[in-house]
C-alpha cells in the first residue's frame, strides 16, 4: 500500500508551487503585488471577504508613506494576532519594528493598534492557528496545520507573530496626515578618505554595504554616501529611528564594513547626534572607536518636533 501521507504532501506541494513562485525570494512579484493591492482595498471596505481578513496600514520607514497590505488576524485564546507568512524578510515586518508596533487596521472602519512581537517560545500554537484560518499562508510555511506543536517550534524563529492590542488614539496620530516618516532620535555623520588607487573597489564596498542596509535593517531612516569632487573623501549621513537601529545596523554591515576598512579606506571619524546612550558608549568601546567619535546633545533648535 502507498504512503497516503507522501503522496497527499507530493501533491499539495505541486498545488503550492505557482504561489511560492509569485513570492519567490520571500517578496511578491509582479501578479501577486497586484494582487495585494486589490485584495487590501476589498478588506479595507469589509465587503465580499473573509470575516479574519483585514488591511494593515503602517508608515513606510523609509519612504515616510503609508503602506497598505492585506493580512489575515489569527484568534488564540482571547488575543489577535498578525503573523507574517513571508518570514523575517516581509517588508511589512521591517516597517511595524521601525515604526514602533504603531500601526491601523482597517475593515469598514479604522482600528488604531499596538503590535507587540512575540516571543519565539510562544509562537507554535498561534502559528498553528494561523494556518488553519489562513490558506493562502500556507504554501510558505513548510509545516502542515495539523502537525504537532512540536513540529511548529522547529520553524518559529522563521516567522514573526505580533499580538494587537487597540490603543486609544486617531489613526491620524498613529499614521500622520499622509503617513508622518518617523521621527529619528539619532543621526551622525561618517568620515573617511579613500586610499589612493582604491576608489573603485571603494565605490564597490560601499555599495554592498548599502545593499546590505536596505535588505536587513529595520529601524534605519537615512544611511547615504558623498563622495568629494576629487574622490579622495567620503562622508556618510546616517539617521535612526532610536539607539537600537544603530546597534542594529553596525551588526548588520560588520562584515561590509571591515573589509572596507582593511582594503579601501582610512581614516574613519564619527560626529554622533544624540544622547551618548550606555549601549552606544559600549558598542563605540567594542570596536575600538571611542577616540574616533565626537558627541553632541541636541541644545536648541527650531522646536520639540524638529530636535534630533
Amino acid at each position: 500500500m502507498p504512503d497516503l501521507k507522501h503522496v497527499r504532501s507530493t501533491a499539495t506541494d505541486l498545488l503550492y508551487r505557482p504561489k511560492r513562485w509569485m513570492y519567490r525570494g520571500g517578496r511578491p512579484h509582479g501578479l501577486a503585488r497586484a494582487m495585494n493591492r486589490a485584495s487590501a482595498l476589498q478588506f479595507s471596505a469589509g465587503h465580499l471577504s473573509p470575516t479574519r481578513a483585514v488591511t494593515l496600514e503602517v508608515v513606510g520607514r523609509r519612504s515616510g508613506r503609508t503602506i497598505s497590505f492585506p493580512v489575515v488576524v489569527a484568534d488564540y485564546q482571547g488575543e489577535r494576532y498578525l503573523v507574517s507568512m513571508l518570514g523575517q524578510e516581509a517588508n511589512w515586518v521591517r516597517n511595524v519594528r521601525a515604526a514602533g508596533g504603531r500601526a491601523v487596521l482597517r475593515r469598514g472602519g479604522h482600528e488604531a493598534v499596538h503590535l507587540t512581537e512575540v516571543d519565539v517560545g510562544s509562537r507554535a500554537p498561534i502559528l498553528r492557528r494561523y494556518l488553519e484560518v489562513a490558506p493562502g499562508a500556507r504554501p510558505h510555511v513548510p509545516v502542515d496545520r495539523h502537525a504537532p506543536l512540536e513540529d511548529f517550534e522547529h520553524i518559529a524563529a522563521q516567522f514573526p507573530v505580533f499580538r494587537i492590542t487597540t490603543v486609544a488614539a486617531h489613526p491620524v496620530d498613529v499614521l500622520g496626515e499622509a503617513g508622518t516618516r518617523p521621527q529619528a532620535t539619532l543621526e551622525l555623520s561618517a568620515h573617511m578618505t579613500v586610499r589612493p588607487g582604491q576608489l573603485d573597489g571603494f565605490r564597490r564596498q560601499a555599495a554592498e554595504c548599502i545593499r546590505v542596509t536596505r535588505e536587513k535593517d529595520t529601524r534605519t531612516l537615512r544611511y547615504d554616501w558623498f563622495l568629494s569632487s576629487d574622490g579622495t573623501e567620503c562622508e556618510v549621513r546616517e539617521a535612526y529611528v532610536d539607539a537600537q537601529g544603530l546597534i542594529e545596523h553596525r551588526a548588520h554591515v560588520e562584515a561590509a564594513l571591515s573589509t572596507l576598512f582593511v582594503k579601501f579606506a582610512d581614516n574613519h571619524f564619527m560626529t554622533v547626534y544624540g544622547d551618548a546612550a550606555p549601549e552606544l558608549l559600549d558598542l563605540a568601546e567594542t570596536h575600538h572607536m571611542t577616540g574616533h567619535m565626537k558627541w553632541f546633545s541636541f541644545f536648541d533648535g527650531l522646536g520639540s518636533d524638529m530636535s534630533p
